[in-house]
């Protein structure tokens, strides 16, 4: 097109040149399914062939590759999906990256412009798979008055072998709406993209977004897995996703989930979903929800039913998608619940008037951890005795929403900070804040309902409650600053404290609005069971609930926010705990980072306890025999990391005696270890005997140990424990990275 013919159209139709009509000719809202085109029969992959794209779909010249119209699996193995999302047997299209990968391998695929009038909540929602390790980047990108691109929807890296739907709200301009798919190809050719079912219009254009309702779960196929882990078989229902990135999915049930002692026998209406944690630990579960249609909802809410069921339960949480794309958590629960189906929910927030949720879970340390939902429903709240927010008073601790089934109740460590949100839409207007160190009260029960029906669930004959801004009465004088938000640190010591907030408003029958009750748990650490089986190995993470302990651990210089206990007496460091149960100085030096007594110890006949003293420091106690010296042994002792100071220890050693009995073989349980060792190819600077008064350096590649490998008969132990004086060996973090030791 030439330029004189830009310079005669208005500013408003700039963006409709880009693809190359008036304004009066963009489109309808459509939902584009690629199935009036002519798949290519190549499988090519620069800028030919592409086949016979849609009317008003077009790949921009500007690019080096195309986006093709294609029928069936993508050529290359690794990448790319089987068939198209809307039948399995249709069209999609997609980017071919075998040629050439990298961020000079990109392509723009133009949509129609779109027109807007008329549409109450334009959005766009479409379809995407992007497998492959190498997987590259999809934007989608608005084009603005001058015709100048912005970002705004972005996904990149492996997905996962899956279609997933993207939910994307925008703002026309002038009633008009450009859009483009633009991809830059990863780093190879495990890197095809793919689009289909592209829809423009109400968030419920293409059925990609579904109306208000509840989902029970009944008539799908259950899966028959047993044990943890993804893509199991059975079905979810449709628009309801596990995320790629999950340890282990959600799947459908009808009766008791495979393990004793925990999860449901049965479901709130029949079936239900749930996360199985059998054979895992300390592994998440993330599961979408389809988008809803909040148009006309006034208090958008998702209610549920959830079963939290044993002795190592971990964390559901529910979150929402916000508009910047990522998920905020709204409610959440953690630790047996008992055995029981408990109704809960929560205020959502739209974008764009739409509602997306998932509910994430993770697990705790061992199978006795199922989780289970049944259900859930999103629309307007079920009338019940708690306050919600909206948007004329809105108070919230952390961004933990209720509902009017249930309160928002967060729990934190003492000593941790709370962020207390207040907001409200009715300018400057005199407004407080009650707060109270004790429980919620339901409106009906110990709360009180006003004449216009909002629930009061702070006590206001409490003798603890305390107004913010008024002190011993309400204030009506001082008006409301704007929306702000206090960091508020809680006390050091287990308590309640609740609150909540009013504003004036004499347009209100009551005269004043009240904004939901939101609830903190103050709850000091608790310790938890460690490795109970030979060679097991457990996953904490120390900050936080239950542990309250530090937020991270340093060691050899690196600070580490989760650790793995072993039954065999050490703590080690890294992504993944090392499965090499045996002790030896080789192993030690080529392995993960650990401290410890490393043995063949047998924690089944003994105990192993976690445990957070203080928010500084993590104790790991070990009362264990040796293997196969169940009545003729004892070992005692513990290992104490302290983040304040980088101090690791090794204490109550004398309570370590000697093993009894040894083989003469190297697998008898007479190996020992006793020491501190950053692995991943450290040095080795020879054993150390240890002495109570003694002390020593390392480098930050030094391995400080004391070692024994008796092949004979006859009771072993260390060179260091045989005197029957050492009783403690602290390792304090010097200059060099590494570690000096004091025998105590």
């Amino acid at each position: 097109m030439k330029l004189s013919v830009i310079t005669v159209v208005s500013v408003t139709c700039a963006l409709t040149i880009l693809c190359g009509v008036a304004a009066s000719q963009c489109v309808a809202p459509e939902v584009q399914s690629f199935e009036t085109g002519t798949p290519t029969t190549t499988s090519e992959c620069g800028t030919s062939s592409p086949g016979v794209l849609p009317t008003g779909w077009s790949n921009d010249p500007g690019g080096t590759t195309v986006w093709r119209l294609f029928n069936g699996p993508t050529p290359s193995g690794g990448t790319g999906p089987q068939g198209d999302h809307t039948t399995g047997t249709g069209n999609f299209v997609y980017v071919e990256t075998s040629c050439t990968a990298g961020p000079f391998w990109f392509g723009a695929l133009n949509a129609p412009c779109f027109d807007a009038s008329g549409v109450q909540n334009p959005t766009l929602t479409f379809w995407y798979h992007m497998y492959g390790v190498e997987m590259g980047a999809l934007t989608v990108q608005q084009a603005d008055a001058t015709g100048a691109w912005s970002t705004v929807h972005a996904i990149s890296g492996d997905q996962g072998d899956q279609w997933h739907l993207a939910i994307v709200p925008v703002t026309p301009l002038n009633d008009e709406v450009q859009l483009r798919f633009f991809f830059v190809a990863g780093a190879g050719f495990r890197s095809d993209c793919c689009l289909d079912d592209i829809a423009f219009g109400e968030p419920t254009a293409g059925g990609n977004c579904i109306l208000p309702g509840t989902e029970t779960f009944q008539g799908l196929t259950p899966s028959t897995a047993t044990s943890c882990g993804t893509n199991p078989d059975g079905e979810l229902p449709p628009l309801w996703e596990n995320e790629p990135s999950n340890g282990t999915d959600w799947r459908v049930l009808g009766g008791p989930t495979p393990s004793g002692g925990t999860g449901p026998t049965a479901g709130v209406s029949g079936q239900y979903i749930y996360a199985e944690v059998s054979g895992c630990n300390h592994i998440e579960a993330s599961m979408r929800t389809p988008c809803w249609d909040a148009t006309g909802i006034t208090a958008p809410t998702v209610e549920f039913w959830y079963h939290l069921y044993g002795a190592t339960a971990g964390t559901l949480r529910l979150e929402d998608l916000r508009g910047d794309g990522t998920w905020a958590t709204i409610w959440s629960v953690t630790g047996d619940q008992g055995n029981q189906w408990t109704k809960a929910g929560a205020i959502v927030l739209p974008v764009g008037g739409v509602v997306r949720a998932r509910f994430r879970y993770t697990s705790g340390s061992s199978y006795t951890g199922d989780c289970a939902l049944d259900d859930v429903r999103f629309g307007e709240p079920t009338p019940g005795d708690w306050e919600i927010n909206a948007a004329d008073a809105w108070f919230d601790a952390d961004g933990f929403l209720g509902s009017t089934l249930a309160p928002a109740r967060i729990s934190r460590c003492a000593g941790q900070a709370v962020t207390l949100h207040l907001r409200s839409d009715r300018g400057a207007v005199p407004y407080d804040l009650g707060m109270m160190m004790s429980a919620l009260l339901p409106g009906s029960m110990g709360g009180s309902v006003t004449a216009a029906g909002q629930n009061i669930n702070v006590g206001l004959a409490n003798p603890t409650l305390f107004w913010v801004i008024g002190g011993s009465a309400p204030n009506l004088s001082v008006p409301f600053p704007g929306d702000h938000a206090l960091v508020v640190p809680v006390p050091a010591l287990p308590v309640t404290i609740s609150g909540q907030m009013y504003v004036l408003d004499q347009s209100h029958p009551d005269g004043f609005v009240l904004a939901q009750g939101s609830q903190v748990e103050v709850v000091p650490g608790t310790s938890l069971p460690g490795p109970a089986l030979d060679e097991e190995i457990l996953t904490f993470a120390p900050h936080g609930i239950p542990l309250c302990g530090p937020a991270t651990i340093p060691f050899f210089g690196t600070a580490y926010s989760r650790f793995h206990v072993h039954s065999n007496g050490r703590i080690s460091f890294g992504a993944f705990p090392s499965l090499d149960f045996t002790a030896s100085p080789s192993e030690a030096l080529a392995g993960d980072p650990f401290v410890g007594f490393w043995t063949d110890l047998d924690p089944s006949f003994g105990t192993v306890v976690v445990m957070a003293p203080t928010s500084t420091r993590i104790e790991v106690a070990y009362v264990a025999p040796y293997f196969g010296e169940h009545t003729g042994s004892s070992v005692s002792f513990r290992i104490v990391l302290d983040s304040a100071t980088g101090d690791v220890e090794l204490s109550g050693l004398l309570m370590v005696g000697a093993n009894p009995l040894t083989g003469p073989l190297p697998t008898a349980g007479d190996r020992q270890f006793l020491g501190i060792s950053p692995g991943l190819g450290a040095i080795d600077p020879g054993p150390i005997t240890f002495t109570a008064g003694g002390a020593g350096t390392g480098s930050a590649l030094s391995t400080l140990y004391d070692w024994y490998d008796h092949l004979g008969s006859g009771p072993a132990l260390v060179p260091s424990l045989q005197g029957g004086t050492l009783n403690r060996i602290r390792f304090s973090p010097n200059p060099q990275g590494g570690y000096d030791w004091i025998g105590l």
